[in-house]
């Protein structure tokens, strides 16, 4: 039951995003920006991954800037951090830790993930935000 509810997770995730996508292309109004404190995002987000995953997280950030209050729409983020996620779990070896350091300087806030993947050749990189396109099957590990 474990795996089917994490699977109709994963699912509904998938199709939210095609959604953001077309909203995005439509030029939709769906984000909804406006003030939030980081460690709330980071409190949902910890709370609907799951325990496999969480276990393999280590999230860095600095105890004053959690509480740091941002202008984001918090849906946002948390795809943004499940997409940075789930790469590097996928790409990784099996078992291998992924760090998420969250730094905040000049009133910008950096993500940066640590994790053991194979990376993404040199030639490659200028496709990473292709829409649909896969980069694994370039892959040489």
């Amino acid at each position: 039951m474990e795996v089917a509810s994490q699977e109709l997770k994963r699912m509904a995730r998938l199709i939210d995003h095609l959604t953001l996508l077309t909203d995005i292309d439509t030029n939709s109004q769906r984000w909804k920006v406006r003030p939030v404190r980081l460690d709330d995002v980071l409190t949902l987000w910890l709370e609907e991954i799951s325990d496999e995953a969480r276990r393999q997280l280590l999230v860095v950030v600095d105890e004053n800037q959690c509480q740091l209050s941002i202008n984001i729409d918090p849906e946002a983020l948390i795809i943004v951090l499940n997409n940075l996620l789930d790469n590097s779990l996928r790409y990784g070896p099996e078992g291998s830790p992924v760090v998420l350091f969250i730094d905040e300087q000049y009133d910008q806030l950096n993500l940066f993930v640590a994790d053991w993947g194979y990376g993404i050749p040199q030639n490659l990189l200028e496709h990473v935000f292709d829409r649909f396109r896969r980069l694994e099957e370039h892959r040489d590990p």
